[in-house]
């Protein structure tokens, strides 16, 4: 089994910053595993599908936990940013979240 270690750029209203992804979070980002994309690249050769598949990912919307740590490095302060759980966007649910948020804050 391969490790799937994904780093991507996520951006919402605040701004864009690069997040790492692991197992299972990246395979929810990236719509297969990281198997599947290693099979078609290198031993298949199929060009052409593997840039399907990571374009087809670029602009998706998702709900996101994210850990976020800070460590020195060297005498360098950097923040790293993992994703802990990567959701599709389910617009549905999150409006009728949002509005029940909304209702209960005039109260």
């Amino acid at each position: 089994m391969r490790l799937q270690v994904l780093s991507a750029q996520i951006q919402d209203p605040t701004g864009v910053t690069w997040v790492t992804a692991f197992q299972e979070s990246g395979e929810e980002i990236m719509g297969c595993s990281a198997k599947e994309l290693y099979m078609l690249k290198y031993e298949s050769q199929d060009e052409a599908r593997f840039g399907e598949i990571i374009r087809g990912r670029i602009f998706n919307q998702y709900l996101f936990k994210l850990k976020i740590k800070e460590e020195m490095y060297g005498d360098e302060q950097r923040v790293k940013i993992t994703v802990m759980k990567a959701e599709q966007l389910n617009y549905s649910s999150e409006s009728r979240y949002l509005l029940d948020l909304i209702s209960k804050s005039r109260k």
